[in-house]
């Protein structure tokens, strides 16, 4: 979409899910078991690799997943020329105290219209699926194609989604209700600035809520400051020892106990650059690239 925008403007390269381990690291709030991020670092750049043991996962049904995926197939959909798409990823650009970020996360969905769908009385006091259905019928989503192997292919296809549309879609029963405190990074860190619940009794939606985050973003961030910075500096201090390991890479691993995690770097063995060759030319890393290739 921004075939003139360099990443050598940024400083960190990363997925969402890498910064919501770290800072839940930095935080001390519990893990929630040990991961796995992978570092390299190409001309000054530290990107950072989301590694999941399991690519894909097998949803069984809602003894296992919950009704998340099932409510969130019901209440959104594709664009009449994008229903082949599996999903809908984004990138979005901010500061992380000094660091220039280049952020890439997954969206739920959009509201057609923001300002008429703001306060939708079916939304909040819906009694049934039909009032349900009825108050989610403006949103949707939208998904380029990427085709190719080591190269990237843009295929214009859908519309523009502007970032003031995007939302988050999160599911609780009735009775436990959803803890603020738990969600807000996975949004904040992707500035996703809407977030709609669904709550449900054994599994039958009887209520939609939903909230504008960008006063409780502002709430979260005065009460996070410490962990932030924390986080900041844990992100330069393994950026540094990439930059310092013979490959340029290292590999993050958290394990230990949920009440006291243990954060362990690697040196990592591997070779080759974390981009393909053009577009690490596109970026003027030629350099790196001749290296790269003298290795091999």
């Amino acid at each position: 979409m921004q075939p003139e925008l360099s990443m050598r403007n940024f400083d960190l390269v990363t997925d969402r899910n890498c910064l919501r381990k770290l800072l839940r690291f930095v935080s001390a709030d519990g893990l929630e078991g040990p991961f796995r991020v992978d570092v390299l670092v190409q001309g000054d750049v530290i990107f950072l690799c989301r590694w999941e043991a399991e690519l894909k996962r097998i949803v069984l049904g809602h003894q296992n997943t919950g009704y998340g995926h099932s409510f969130e197939k019901a209440t959104t959909r594709f664009d009449e020329k994008l229903k082949d798409s599996s999903g809908h990823h984004r990138v979005v650009r901010y500061n992380l105290g000094d660091l220039r970020c280049l952020v890439r996360y997954e969206a739920d969905g959009c509201i057609e219209d923001v300002g008429e769908s703001s306060e939708k009385p079916k939304a909040e006091e819906g009694n049934n699926a039909d009032d349900l259905l009825d108050a989610f019928k403006s949103m949707s989503i939208v998904s380029p194609r990427a085709e190719g192997a080591g190269s990237v292919q843009v295929r214009k296809q859908g519309r523009m989604v502007p970032p003031s549309t995007l939302i988050e879609i999160k599911t609780r029963t009735a009775y436990l209700g959803l803890s603020l405190d738990k969600v807000i990074p996975q949004l904040w860190f992707a500035q996703t600035p809407h977030l709609f619940i669904g709550f449900h009794r054994k599994g039958e939606f009887q209520q939609v809520r939903k909230l504008s985050m960008k006063p409780a973003f502002e709430q979260w961030e005065q009460q996070h400051q410490a962990h932030l910075r924390k986080l900041v500096v844990l992100l330069k201090k393994i950026g540094g020892l990439a930059k310092n390991a013979q490959n340029k890479r290292c590999t993050v691993i958290c394990g230990g106990d949920k009440a006291s995690p243990r954060l362990t770097i690697y040196e990592s063995t591997k070779n080759g650059a974390v981009l393909p060759d053009d577009i690490i030319k596109m970026h003027e890393w030629t350099r790196e690239v001749e290296d790269a290739v003298a290795e091999a």
